[in-house]
Formats: structure tokens, sequence, C-alpha cells
């Protein structure tokens, strides 16, 4: 892997106005490493599968509260998970993945809708009289 020399990488981010430039830390070598607020995500580059479990979630929280954007935030996870195991395997990268430039927008964009999914998740909960007759129907 080339490394960058630590000017060109300041200069490369300036001149890209990324809101995101905080993230990331160029070292002495060159070499950029991202700080921990972007290594908590990276847990689903090493292990595709997790990606299933804040799909579970929207999943039954999508259920529970009879809202499609909470349900297409399920969807949105499961995408992420096929594309994270599609990548893993290199179906989808030719073996030169190493700089995933995807996941700066991937990221904030599953993180901010996933949000605003649990938001209206919550404010959404139905009222005690319609939670009685959604388990009197599944009876």
């Amino acid at each position: 892997m080339k490394l960058i020399r630590r000017a060109k990488v300041q200069e490369l981010l300036v001149r890209a106005r990324l809101r995101c430039w905080r993230r990331v830390r160029a070292g002495k070598d060159g070499s950029i490493t991202l700080r921990p607020s972007m290594r908590l995500l990276g847990i689903f580059i090493a292990y595709p599968w997790l990606a299933l479990l804040p799909a579970l979630v929207f999943g039954a929280a999508g259920y529970w509260s009879q809202r499609k954007v909470v349900l297409a935030a399920a969807a949105a996870w499961l995408l992420y998970a096929a594309y994270e195991t599609a990548m893993a395997r290199r179906i989808l990268c030719s073996g030169e993945c190493n700089i995933r430039i995807d996941l700066l927008l991937i990221y904030p964009a599953l993180l901010a809708f996933s949000f605003f999914a649990a938001v209206v998740a919550f404010r959404s909960s139905p009222s005690p009289d319609e939670r009685q007759q959604r388990t009197s129907e599944l009876r």
C-alpha cells in the first residue's frame, strides 16, 4: 500500500472540503488512521453478519410501530449486510479494497437514516388499546 505524505493528505482534505475531516488523522509516516468514532462501525467490515442485528431490531420495531420508514431502515441494513458480505468475499472488489472511500458516504447516510427511523418508531408507539388489539389478532 502506497503511503501518502501528511501534507498531501491535508491538501486533499482541504480541497475536497469534507465535513468529516476531523475523523481522519495522518501519522508522521504518512499513514492514515481513523479516529475511534469511525472504528466502531469498522466491526461491520470484519464481521458483515453483525449488520443483520440492526436489521432485525428495525424489522421488529417496524412491525410493532407499523411505520414504513422503520421497515425501510431494516431493509437498508439488510442491503448493507449483503453489500459488505460481497465486499468481504471479493465479489464486488478485485482485491485492492484497502481504501474504502464508499464508507465515507454509506456510514453517515446509514446512521442518519437509522436515527430518523428510531425517532419515528419511538414517537409512534401504539396506544395500550392498539397493543391489546394487535396481540389478540396474533392469537
